[in-house]
């Protein structure tokens, strides 16, 4: 097992954190999707507000979008090992949450 160039790991974990931001935005916050969040935020059914939360919250969903882009490029190229995948879905996440963040 080799080490990837530790620029290549940044690399990659600004592209799938940007990527993965992207995504919650557009679950999130974009017009496009406002039928959809509109009527989760109007409904009162438990599992419709629990999936709000999850998916207004950029932590929440950008932890689970990093780690299905990280794993998915892991298993289609393999441009770095697991256990550096492992790693890297965690600070993917974090960026997606900080850009997500308002503060």
């Amino acid at each position: 097992m080799t080490t990837t160039d530790p620029l290549v790991l940044i690399v990659w974990t600004a592209l799938i954190g940007l990527a993965a931001f992207r995504l919650w935005r557009l679950a999130a916050i974009d017009s496009i999707t406002e039928p959809i969040h509109g009527r989760l935020r109007a409904s009162t059914h438990p599992v419709a507000q629990w999936f709000d939360t999850l998916v207004s919250c950029p932590w929440c969903l950008g932890f689970w979008l990093a780690t299905a882009l990280t794993w998915g490029v892991w298993w289609l190229a393999h441009p770095y090992t697991a256990v550096e995948a492992a790693v890297m879905m965690w600070a993917a996440s974090a960026v997606t949450g900080w850009l997500g963040s308002d503060g």
